[in-house]
């Protein structure tokens, strides 16, 4: 389950998580702007993390949207805890530094 480890595939695992914090629909064109990819390496990446159960594609209407599942929201919410908590202890660290 290496793929998981890929950073890209963390990125759009935390971006997913935040626009649903949010309540807002993920479309992969949102993750192709903010992660500045190319349409087949976004489809690639999202297929990937469909196979792996950690996304899945809805429809509303015509249009196709991401959405995390059951599996994707507790992995991203772990992976945010780790974002959060890094940022904090390098928030300490820059601190510790000026003084």
């Amino acid at each position: 389950m290496k793929e998981i480890w890929y950073p890209k595939a963390i990125r759009v695992l935390l971006i997913c998580y935040k626009l649903e914090a949010k309540k807002a629909k993920v479309y992969t064109s949102e993750l192709i702007r903010r992660m500045n990819l190319s349409w087949s390496h976004a489809y690639k990446l999202v297929k990937r993390l469909i196979e792996l159960g950690l996304l899945e594609g809805k429809r509303s209407g015509r249009t196709k949207f991401l959405k995390l599942t059951e599996l994707g929201r507790e992995v991203a919410k772990r992976l945010y805890e780790i974002e959060q908590l890094l940022s904090k202890s390098q928030g300490s660290e820059q601190q510790t530094q000026r003084d």
